[in-house]
């Protein structure tokens, strides 16, 4: 896949093969970052390309059943847990979408839904920390030719990218799922 890997303001850009937060790759090949999303039974599995080994390192996975509690594992011998314990809510408002954790760099990051620019994401600093710009921002393109990709615009979170990505793709998959429903809600006049 070839990209460049910096805009003119020089941020970084992870682009994704497709559109999909189930099966995809996400990569920026100047950086050197390759991960790959597969889904199997329901369950999404978070792999990186290790250049240093010279084979997958296992990140993550989560499951988010529709009929069973949201569980996600960390490491491929790490234990299930319930998501909560990884992607906790900021805050307990029905309408805030926006979850904290904790990235493999030990920062703490906010995922936040901005409404405003119809359901983008945008990752953030936790409220502890004074810096409240944009971290990276999530960029997807449905009806241009532009490739769907994650702008990092603070290059200091390359350290905790593996959390980071699989927290991304858990927010992502619910934002698509609450517009679904919504959609689904007034086409059948609701």
């Amino acid at each position: 896949m070839s990209e460049s890997p910096k805009s003119e303001n020089t941020h970084v850009r992870i682009l994704f093969s497709n559109g999909s937060v189930h099966d995809t790759t996400a990569e920026c090949d100047s950086m050197g970052i390759h991960y790959t999303v597969s889904t199997t039974k329901g369950v999404t599995t978070l792999t990186r390309w290790d250049s240093k080994t010279n084979s997958e390192a296992h990140i993550g996975q989560c499951d988010l059943s529709i009929f069973k509690p949201d569980k996600v594992r960390l490491g491929e011998a790490g234990e299930w847990e319930p998501l909560a314990n990884f992607l906790s809510r900021t805050q307990s408002h029905f309408f805030i979408h926006d979850r904290t954790f904790k990235g493999n760099d030990g920062a703490t990051y906010v995922w936040k839904t901005r409404f405003s620019k119809w359901g983008q994401l945008v990752m953030t600093y936790d409220a502890s920390n004074t810096n409240k710009e944009p971290l990276i921002i999530y960029h997807r393109h449905q009806m241009s030719k532009k490739p769907t990709c994650l702008e990092i615009c603070d290059t200091t979170v390359l350290g905790g990218l593996d959390n980071i990505i699989l927290a991304f793709l858990i927010m992502e998959k619910r934002r698509r799922d609450r517009q679904r429903a919504r959609q689904r809600g007034v086409s059948s006049g609701r």
